[in-house]
């Protein structure tokens, strides 16, 4: 593929995805759901699992940068919107329970393999 094709191909795919993912989240907003609804389903649709639109190649080497980027303003944007002071109550519990909750996520899933490659194996 030619330079300039591929230029294209890129640009393309980003204004697809963009246009689309915001449209999308205006319909997840008119069904009274979070518009992170609406981009989640126009990614499902738009990527390998579902029309192939977008191809994995364009993902993977192309759109990196700019998917890492997404994530980080997605992260910034969930941490702009959180308020200690609406944390704070719940400090004490997350003590006790996130140990607990960390413990068993690596335990339950070993427990699982060792059961299944008994039953299997």
């Amino acid at each position: 593929m030619s330079t300039g094709i591929a230029e294209i191909d890129l640009v393309f795919a980003l204004s697809l995805m963009l246009t689309f993912g915001f449209a999308m989240a205006r319909v997840a907003k008119l069904v009274h759901l979070p518009s992170v609804t609406g981009y989640l389903i126009a990614g499902i649709l738009l990527g390998p699992s579902g029309f192939e639109v977008i191809s994995t190649e364009i993902l993977e080497d192309r759109l990196q940068v700019f998917m890492n980027m997404a994530i980080m303003l997605i992260a910034f944007s969930i941490g702009e919107r959180c308020d200690l002071n609406q944390l704070r109550p719940l400090a004490r519990v997350l003590k006790r329970v996130s140990p607990a909750e960390m413990s068993l996520s690596f335990v339950l899933p070993g427990i699982t393999a060792i059961i299944g490659a008994y039953f299997l194996g």
